[in-house]
């Protein structure tokens, strides 16, 4: 399948885009902070004659990893915007006269798992579209208990625990 892309929306390139340079704003801004944090600390240990002045005293860290990121992350989400907007304006402009870009796409075709087997309890619900509905097993048979006598009249328990398919013939 060919596309060609002939036109970029501005304002949902412009929601987009604000968002986008937000984020990575404040992740740089805090980056930053950090970086000129471990700066700042180092120049504060410096020899007597090597002092500049600047130390943590006169820049709080803490204050730092606050302030930077904020306004890392305001302007660049608002000048990235903007440059992404003009950015998206010359695309367009350019794009009326050569024809845009075009892109060859390819249809994929996506194909879900099954849905797991609950077999937590013993007869739960088979998984849908099978035919592996199987029932719990029987219980167990009671073993035979001795009463001290010989038994020669006395009915098997465990010929009266048996299910029902089984024969009972011995």
């Amino acid at each position: 399948m060919r596309f060609e892309l002939r036109r970029i929306g501005i304002w949902s390139l412009t929601r987009v885009s604000f968002f986008f340079h937000a984020i990575a704003g404040l992740v740089m801004g805090f980056a930053c902070a950090l970086m000129i944090g471990l700066w700042l600390a180092v120049l504060e240990h410096l020899p007597a004659r090597y002092d500049t002045g600047y130390g943590t005293e006169a820049f709080p860290v803490g204050v730092m990893l606050i302030i930077v990121p904020i306004a890392c992350s305001v302007g660049g989400g608002v000048f990235g915007t903007i440059g992404t907007i003009v950015l998206a304006f010359v695309y367009n402009l350019i794009a009326r006269l050569t024809g845009g870009i075009e892109l060859d796409l390819a249809e994929v075709t996506i194909t879900t798992p099954p849905a797991p087997v609950d077999r937590t309890t013993p007869g739960g619900p088979a998984p849908s579209g099978s035919d592996m509905s199987v029932a719990p097993p029987p219980p167990p048979p009671v073993a035979p208990q001795s009463s001290g006598t010989d038994g020669d009249s006395e009915p098997s328990p465990m010929r009266d625990n048996l299910p029902p398919e089984t024969d009972r013939t011995e």
